[in-house]
Formats: C-alpha cells, sequence, structure tokens
C-alpha cells in the first residue's frame, strides 16, 4: 500500500468514525466507565503511543511494560541490560560484566524486530517522554540509563514516528522515573559487590511536601572487567523537581550528567586480527540534559487514567524545553575528540473534541549540532587528507513538525479506531508525510483484537553525511511501513496471553555502496561519466522484516507470579547483527517465605549472527535473586548470573561472562 493510499484509507477511517459518533450521539446508552472497564478488560495504562494514559488494548499498537520490580529481579544496574530479553523481538548487545562503551568496540546497539541500525539511530530512547541521541551519530548512549529512578519502561514494538519524529522508525523505549506521591522523606541506599572485582552503589532520595516534590538520584559503578586492562567506571547524577502550582498545572525540571572512563584491550587484537597486539583504547564519555516542564490537566483524572476517555471538558498537555550536551573523548590509539548539543521544544495538547473521542494536537521543534575538532591524530584544518575525511567544523540540522491524531470509541466502548498525521519538516531534508491508522476491538469476555498500519522514518546523521571516504552529503531519510496483527485474552488473574504478526519493510536505507565516480555526490545513485567507481552511502538498501510475537502472564497464587515470552524473526538481510532469529523469556517470582523473595529467569537466544567467520549463535542463560528481608528497612540480597555457565558472544572477539556472582544491601531509611 503506497503512502497516498494509505493517507486517504485513514482520513477516511476517521472521517467516518467522527460521523457515525455524531449521529449516534443522541441516541446511544449512556455507559458509566466503570461498566465499560468490567465489560471489555481495559488492563495496563500506558503514556507511550498516545501522549497520555490510555489503556494498552485501546491503543492498536504494541506496548510492553517492565515494572521496577522486574528490573530489580535481573541484578543489572545498568537499564538496558536489564531490559535485554525481557520483552519481544527486543535485544541489547553487550561485551562485558558491565558497561557498554561507544565507537569501536562498544557494545549497546539496540535492535526491536531486527530494527535498529548501527550504531542505534532506529530505536528512539525517551526519558519521560522526552527525545534524547547524541547529535553526531543520532543515537543513544546505553551507559547513559541506570535503573535506581526508574519506575517502569514501556517499550512500544513498532514505528512510533507520527508522535515522535525521526529515530522513532523501528520503535520507541520510554524510561518513566519514580515519582513521590506521598508527603515524606524517603531514602534508598543500594550496594552490591561481585565478580571481577565489580561494585555497583546507588543513593536515591525522594520528598513529596505539599505542593513540592523531588528526587535525586546518585550512582557509581566500577568493574575490573574480563581481563587485564578491560576496566569501567562510571559515574552519574540524576535530579528533578516539581511543584503544583493548583490541582490543575505543574511545572517541573530535571537534570542528568553521566561520565564513564573505559579501557579496551580486545578491539585492537581483532582489527588487526592478531591476538598479540597490545593497543589499549581509552575512551572518557561525559554527557548531560536538562529540562523544563509545564503542564496541565482538566477533567476525571480517573477517566483518563482508566480509559483515555472523558467528557469534552477533559483536556491535559504539556510545553517542554530541554538541552542536551556531549563530550567524548577517545584515544584508539589516536586522539578523538567530539562535541555535540541539542535545544528542543516540544508542546501538545490532548481534548476530546466530541462525545466518545480524543485529539492529540502538538508541534516539536529542535535543532542539533555536533563538530569534531580532533581524529586520528589530525585536527581539524590541517590540510591533511585523514582531516578532511575525519574531522568536521559545526554542522547543525533544525526539524520542525506539527502532528495530530484522533481517537474514537464505538459501539459503547467494543471498536475503537485510530489514526495520526505527522508534517516532518527539516531545513536539510525537507518534508515527508507520516500517516498511523489503526483499530482495536474489544468483543467482551476479556478478548482484544489489533491491528495497525504505520510508517516509521528516520534522518541520516552527521556521521553518514559529513565523516569518512564514504560520506554523502545528499542523502535521504530513511523509511519503513508497518503492518501488525495482535489477538489476546485475559483468563483473570490466572492466564493472560497475547500474540502479534507483523511484516515491516524498509527502503531508502543508507548503505556503502559502489558508484560511479562521476556521480558520487547524488543520494539516489545512477551513472556518471569516466570509467572509475567508489564508495559512497546511498539511499540504495532495503529489507523485509517479519515474525510473531507471544506473551503469557500468570497470577496463579498471591505469592506467585510467572511471565514468558517468546519471538521469532525472518529478515531478508544474511547479516543482521544483534538480531537473534529466535528468543524466549521464562521468569518467576515467588515469595517463598514471609522474608525471604526468590526471582528466577531463562533468556534463550537461537541464531544470532555476529560477523562472517563467527558461528551462529545459540545459547541460554540462566539468573537467580535470592533476597532476604530480615526487618522492613532492609534487604540482604545475591544474584547469580549465567548459571548455565553458557560460552557465547554477542560482538565479535568479546567472550561474555561465565557465572558471576554479585551480593549486596538496600537500606531504606
Amino acid at each position: 500500500m503506497n503512502n497516498k493510499r494509505m493517507m486517504t484509507f485513514g482520513m477516511g477511517m476517521l472521517f467516518s468514525s467522527a460521523l457515525m459518533a455524531a449521529s449516534s450521539e443522541g441516541n446511544a446508552t449512556k455507559t458509566s466507565l466503570s461498566d465499560t472497564t468490567q465489560v471489555h478488560g481495559l488492563g495496563d495504562v500506558v503514556v507511550t503511543g498516545s501522549n497520555q494514559a490510555t489503556s494498552r488494548n485501546l491503543l492498536p499498537y504494541t506496548v510492553s511494560i517492565v515494572n521496577n520490580q522486574q528490573l530489580e529481579a535481573t541484578g543489572k544496574t545498568q537499564l538496558l541490560a536489564a531490559l535485554s530479553g525481557e520483552v519481544p523481538s527486543l535485544f541489547v548487545s553487550q561485551r562485558n560484566i558491565f558497561g557498554f562503551g561507544v565507537s569501536n568496540g562498544g557494545s549497546g546497539a539496540i535492535k526491536i524486530r531486527g530494527v535498529g541500525g548501527s550504531p542505534t539511530n532506529s530505536i528512539l530512547m525517551m526519558v519521560d517522554g522526552q527525545p534524547q541521541f547524541a547529535g553526531l551519530y543520532s543515537h543513544p548512549v546505553a551507559d547513559f540509563y541506570e535503573t535506581e529512578y526508574v519506575d517502569h519502561v514501556e517499550v512500544l514494538r513498532g514505528p512510533g514516528s507520527v508522535l515522535y519524529g525521526s529515530n522513532a522508525m523501528g520503535g520507541v523505549i520510554n524510561v518513566i522515573t519514580k515519582h513521590a506521591q506521598q508527603d515524606g522523606v524517603k531514602t534508598v541506599l543500594t550496594s552490591q559487590y561481585g565478580s571481577y572485582n565489580t561494585w555497583q552503589s546507588s543513593l536515591t532520595n525522594m520528598v513529596r511536601k505539599g505542593k513540592f516534590s523531588s528526587m535525586v538520584s546518585l550512582g557509581y559503578d566500577r568493574t575490573d572487567g574480563l581481563q587485564d586492562h578491560f576496566d569501567f567506571k562510571q559515574s552519574s547524577v540524576y535530579a528533578k523537581v516539581g511543584y503544583d502550582f493548583t490541582r490543575n498545572w505543574n511545572l517541573s525540571a530535571d537534570y542528568s550528567l553521566m561520565n564513564f572512563i573505559g579501557n579496551d584491550p580486545i578491539y585492537a587484537k581483532v582489527k588487526a586480527n592478531n591476538p598479540d597486539a597490545t593497543d589499549i583504547y581509552h575512551q572518557n564519555i561525559t554527557r548531560g540534559e536538562a529540562s523544563l516542564t509545564l503542564s496541565n490537566h482538566y477533567g476525571d483524572a480517573a477517566a483518563y487514567s482508566a480509559s483515555g476517555i472523558g467528557s469534552t471538558s477533559n483536556t491535559n498537555g504539556a510545553v517542554r524545553i530541554y538541552y542536551s550536551y556531549g563530550n567524548h573523548y577517545i584515544d584508539d590509539p589516536n586522539h578523538f575528540h567530539s562535541l555535540d548539543d541539542r535545544f528542543g521544544i516540544l508542546a501538545y495538547q490532548n481534548f476530546n473534541p466530541w462525545k466518545m473521542a480524543t485529539a492529540t494536537v502538538g508541534f516539536d521543534f529542535n535543532t542539533y549540532t555536533g563538530k569534531i575538532p580532533f581524529s586520528g591524530g589530525h585536527a581539524y584544518g590541517d590540510g591533511s587528507m585523514p582531516a578532511k575525511m575525519q574531522t568536521i567544523s559545526r554542522k547543525s540540522i533544525t526539524e520542525y513538525s506539527p502532528y495530530i491524531t484522533l481517537q474514537q470509541v464505538l459501539l459503547d466502548g467494543v471498536l475503537t479506531l485510530n489514526g495520526g498525521l505527522r508534517m516532518a519538516n527539516s531545513d536539510k531534508f525537507g518534508t515527508h508525510w507520516l500517516p498511523q491508522v489503526g483499530f482495536a476491538v474489544r468483543p467482551g469476555d476479556d478478548w482484544s483484537l489489533k491491528a495497525s498500519l504505520t510508517k516509521g522514518y528516520r534522518n541520516p546523521s552527521f556521521r553518514e553525511m559529513y565523516l569518512y571516504a564514504v560520506a554523502n552529503p545528499d542523502l535521504a531519510p530513511e523509511s519503513m511501513m508497518n503492518y501488525e496483527v495482535t489477538i489476546g485474552k485475559r483468563f483473570s488473574r490466572y492466564f493472560a496471553f497475547d500474540v502479534t504478526g507483523y511484516f515491516s519493510e524498509g527502503s531508502n536505507m543508507i548503505q556503502a555502496t559502489s558508484v560511479p565516480t562521476g556521480n558520487a555526490g547524488t543520494g539516489g545513485g545512477g551513472q556518471g561519466n569516466g570509467g572509475g567507481s567508489t564508495q559512497r552511502n546511498m539511499n540504495t538498501g532495503s529489507f523485509i522484516n517479519k515474525g510473531i510475537e507471544i506473551s503469557a502472564q500468570s497470577h496463579p497464587l498471591d505469592v506467585l507470579s510467572l511471565r514468558a515470552s517468546y519471538s521469532f524473526m525472518h529478515t531478508s538481510l544474511d547479516n543482521l547483527t544483534a538480531a537473534p532469529k529466535n528468543q524466549y523469556f521464562l521468569g518467576i517470582g515467588w515469595q517463598a517465605l514471609k522474608q525471604l523473595t526468590v526471582d528466577a529467569e531463562l533468556k534463550g537466544i537461537g541464531g544470532l549472527y555476529v560477523a562472517d567467520d563467527v558461528k551462529h549463535q545459540n545459547y541460554a542463560l540462566l539468573g537467580l535473586r535470592l533476597t532476604y528481608k530480615p526487618v522492613k528497612y532492609l534487604d540482604i540480597f545475591a544474584h547469580f548470573d549465567n548459571l548455565t555457565d553458557a560460552k557465547y558472544q554477542i560482538n565479535k572477539g568479546y567472550e561474555m561472562p561465565g557465572i558471576t556472582v554479585m551480593g549486596g544491601v538496600k537500606v531504606r531509611f
């Protein structure tokens, strides 16, 4: 289905739903929210995919939730390491007991349904709805995100570009931070020590006093790593404050800062194909983020939280100003230095235009810049060929995009139609239209059926346009069409499942291609004059990813919870890294005794491509966490990872650790 036909179909659905709602308004039988919830099983509430608290069952898109308890059960302090394998089709590459790193030898590649890019520039990371990525390479820095201050994580599996713009082509990971709900002061100190001389500690303080709230989280982690000179240490701070001026208006601000210093003795051996290579790569990375948000909320909060639908007097929205920056020093072994920053404004308002309908009108503005004053031992402007290919003066891109979404509930809550459209504008890449349409049916007995068609896109990065011999400043955005269907059923608390089938088709993908030397500067290829050829980044790539995802949950006893998931993916690409063919997860939470909790999880991977000369990886990892609470303010815990002692690698040459053990305490006061 081409874009014009899809947009026509989507607008037709929305227009017809509005007519049906208007014609039936006078004769509709009034149904209370509690009745609708009872009959149709609204389920978990999320904000990702709608910009307001909405039941997952009302959204035609697939959104997974991982809560703080589940994150803690993994024993990981780095958020993306904890998430990997917890969500169907989500995979994050790793290389050490902890510490992802960046650049050559770095890990932290994020893929959802095989889409993510290298580095990750097609999965959008957000914190409380704020998009985050480094300006130069258009990817998030995986080490930036920790678990201690996280309330839960929402993962949109599939394009989110209508609401969130570029880089959400393959999906969105939205980190929702903790917030003090009740008056008082709470402080939590967590510290653990274990294998490879690894020490991880955090201190989090939360305050609520009347209209004022705050949270401050400090973290320090270090490890010697899996071998000599593979050490890594990281310090971080996250702080936010909020003030409720009235019951309808709130002002909040946040700031986060992270620095890590790491050494890598492995990449030099891999690059030279020489196990005796002695070069050690050094990284010193600093990143910061700050934002100021003014939000409003009018109407029935309970109605919004349960269904996203209320009377025409319900409305909520926000305006956010944000700024991020990065300062990267890398010796590999030549000196590299880069600087980047990003300034943006997000504004949106949700409202009910008529009965049983919700709409969102929003506008995004952001401008991001970056420069590389030194690389490969050469300074910008020194006249050498390496300097011309590896350094750049400050470049900038500005984007400004309005968007609108509309959701209409029909047939007393049985049918929900959803659609949206973004006009993505850029001073570099012009204007692109991004549509999405979908529906959700809840016929009763806690059954649900959802389907959607969505388009995602990604703008080229500075790296692809201006760096190295393959650079091409005339590149166009990548795009992807995604088609998916989900069916689900909830059998009270004892069992619930959902099954999703998807088909994703990428086009205009950027890849290095041999082109005639006379036409090396155009994004679309073509024939040039002369007999030579050269490698250039071109919009000539494409892919088809298709697969199935299954999730199941059970709470058979008050003291026992079970979770399971499986995903299968087939791709038209034969060298797609960080994208396993098969992936499964089994998780158990058991309150064995009043003071003892047992958490276990089994993560399995099959058909993981690493490199042409490395056998496809197949492995299973068993993790176990024991938590003993002698008094209410103290937890004593031990975590055992990879009890199967599996031998595997995700990045070529980086053997992952076998059995590891961590033990520690959590003190609340």
